[in-house]
């Protein structure tokens, strides 16, 4: 991953531009081109470096929160990762 890509990420994640083209915005704050944070996005979800895009919510502020736990055998630990990393609404899954 490059410096470049990690200040893409950054930016991305902590100040996600509110503007009518964010790409266009975040490509101007890293004196790149739009069509260059698309594909770096692009490469980076395909690499796994991203695993959703979406945005992320502070549940206290909107109200809600869920945290689950599963006792998972371990040799069925890939395949139910993998079930629930299928819903949409999840953003976060590990393994403790």
């Amino acid at each position: 991953m490059t410096e470049l890509d990690l200040a893409l990420l950054n930016n991305y994640q902590r100040a996600f531009p509110l503007y009518a083209k964010p790409y266009a915005e975040l490509a101007r704050q890293l004196c790149i081109s739009e069509s260059e944070v698309l594909q770096r996005l692009l490469q980076l979800k395909q690499a796994g470096s991203i695993s959703r895009i979406g945005p992320v919510f502070r549940p206290n502020s909107i109200g809600v929160s869920t945290l689950a736990a599963l006792a998972v055998p371990p040799e069925q630990l890939e395949q139910v990762a993998a079930l629930v990393n299928t819903y949409p609404q999840v953003n976060h899954n590990y393994q403790r």
